[in-house]
């Protein structure tokens, strides 16, 4: 794990069911990168329905086909629980996601 609880790409590859040399890209997303106060309660990352700035996951890292939907993806899943996450990767052809969270390690979604 990295020092901002990502995944860091050797680690998503040994965890991940998908060859590496199939042109695959890989993006984590993680809110401590770029936090509003002192605690790291806060961060860049935003929910467009609250408004609020308090992800869920600690870091989320996404396995698509290219680097623009790896990035989107792993940056817009932050925000949402783990029901939501599945069900919208699971119509997306390709994707693997894998979240770390406060209270758990890292898990494949």
């Amino acid at each position: 794990m990295d020092r901002y609880g990502g995944l860091g790409s050797r680690t998503a590859s040994e965890k991940s069911n998908t060859s590496w040399n199939s042109h695959r890209a890989v993006a984590t997303s993680a809110a401590a990168g770029t936090t509003f106060d002192t605690s790291g309660k806060f961060a860049h990352h935003f929910d467009p329905h609250t408004g609020g700035a308090r992800p869920i996951w600690s870091s989320v890292s996404v396995i698509a086909r290219t680097a623009t939907r790896a990035d989107g993806l792993s940056t817009a899943f932050s925000m949402l629980p783990a029901d939501s996450i599945r069900r919208i990767a699971s119509r997306l052809e390709g994707v693997e996601v894998y979240v770390s969270g406060p209270d758990a390690g890292i898990r494949a979604l």
